[in-house]
């Protein structure tokens, strides 16, 4: 009866932030700046889940609180549903996560999550809707994935400091069972016209609008061109930026029409021991009041777990900068040769672009 109840509890949570989210409208802002967080894959599975069973539900962000701290919002890839059942989907990784964890996001201060991915469905539409119910109970925006395509596509929305933030994801992995359908729940597949539909038809009702991008090779450090090609339809569509995941590595960073594009921010919080995702990055992001991208800045990781065990260090010094360099020399190419990072890890070249209408 208690489970019932709560369901139930959940369930009408939903439905209240469903229509809530429906019709916002553009405020003017009451901070003079907008910092918002980008980080990569948060996958909190398998090997995770004793460590955090002993050390606690924050054990995996104590060594970034204070970049989390600068930002207004923070947004991650969710690699996995939050589910105790659920069929497992037949492929060679599946994960899931015991509902009872997913407090480690609010430890976190994650406010949004990205669920526009090849894993969000690993235990089918059970797990979907359990992670969807858990994330609302919790005060975490969850997007790019809904009971059916409309939802899957549509924009979820947040306000900050007077400003009505529009999030949007997009996957464009594998299995394609996972794409969501008139009449089937899923993610949101990144069609051409998917990704120009939902941003022209968000940035009508926002001050910025934000498109996450489950999308590229893993372990590839540079973008496939057909990512390019979406990024930038993206940007010419309304978005004010561009941040993508999937490959497990850095990506290039690029300035397109004076809007940013982080190609891959890496893995972020991942229950992996592999030794090849070693290096990952934050991303601050700060706006102004005209909502116009003011300042960004790359705070470098260590997520070789390794050597972390599953609690990103930030790479400080030397380490730093190797970071930076490499950063640097795989923008090279989306960026005219020019160097995208300072010595310092702030973004170059924001105001020496034109600016998208």
């Amino acid at each position: 009866m208690l489970r019932i109840l709560f369901e139930f509890c959940l369930s009408l949570q939903v439905l209240i932030g469903a229509v809530v989210q429906q019709q916002p409208s553009p405020a003017a802002p009451t901070a003079d700046t907008l910092v918002v967080l980008a980080a990569g894959d948060v996958m909190l599975a398998n090997w995770l889940i004793p460590v955090l069973e002993r050390e606690g539900l924050d054990y995996p962000f104590r060594g970034v609180l204070e970049p989390l701290r600068r930002a207004d919002l923070r947004i991650v890839n969710l690699e996995a549903p939050f589910t105790d059942g659920g069929e497992p989907f037949d492929k060679r990784f599946t994960f899931r996560v015991p509902p009872r964890l997913a407090g480690v996001l609010v430890q976190g201060q994650i406010d949004a999550v990205n669920l526009a991915n090849n894993h969000i469905l690993d235990f089918g539409p059970e797990g979907l809707s359990s992670t969807l119910l858990v994330l609302d109970s919790l005060g975490i925006v969850g997007f790019g994935a809904g009971r059916d395509r409309a939802e899957a596509c549509g924009a979820r929305y947040v306000t900050r400091g007077g400003r009505t933030i529009a999030l949007l994801g997009f996957s464009l992995t594998y299995p394609p069972e996972f794409y969501a359908t008139a009449n089937r729940p899923g993610t949101c597949f990144g069609s051409c016209r998917a990704i120009r539909s939902a941003i022209q038809a968000a940035r009508d009702s926002a001050d910025l609008v934000i498109a996450s991008f489950h999308w590229g090779s893993e372990l590839r450090e540079t973008p496939k061109p057909y990512q390019r090609e979406l990024a930038h339809l993206a940007i010419d569509s309304g978005a004010d930026l561009v941040i993508g995941h999937h490959p497990h590595v850095l990506q290039g960073l690029e300035i397109y029409r004076g809007k940013l594009i982080a190609y891959s921010l890496g893995n972020f919080i991942f229950a992996s021991y592999s030794d090849r995702a070693r290096d990952s990055a934050l991303l601050l992001c700060t706006f102004d009041k005209t909502h116009r991208l003011k300042r960004a800045k790359v705070v470098p990781l260590n997520v070789w777990n390794r050597h972390v065990e599953f609690q990103p260090a930030i790479l400080r010094g030397q380490e730093a900068e190797r970071l930076f360099q490499h950063l640097n020399r795989i923008s090279a190419g989306l960026n005219g040769g020019k160097p995208i990072l300072s010595a310092q890890g702030e973004v170059l070249l924001l105001n020496s672009l034109p600016v998208a209408n």
